[in-house]
């Protein structure tokens, strides 16, 4: 599947363990209170992005980056 380019986007609430969470390029995007438990971030880039409140906890951050 392609990487995506997502901009701007706020994510409030989520539990990406029951909803796919699409792998690619997160540019000024806002996540709070969201669920990435387990989650794999391999590939992904995220580009001046807030988390907040967030579980992040056991997330696989092979060739992953967070810019900002």
């Amino acid at each position: 599947m392609k990487p995506v380019y997502i901009s701007a986007r706020d994510f409030e609430n989520i539990n990406f363990g029951e909803q796919p969470f699409e792998k690619g390029e997160y540019e000024n995007c806002v996540f709070r209170n969201c669920n990435f438990e387990y989650a794999d971030f391999s590939g992904f880039s995220f580009n001046d992005c807030e988390f907040t409140g967030c579980n992040i906890s056991m997330v696989k951050l092979i060739s992953t980056a967070f810019r900002k």
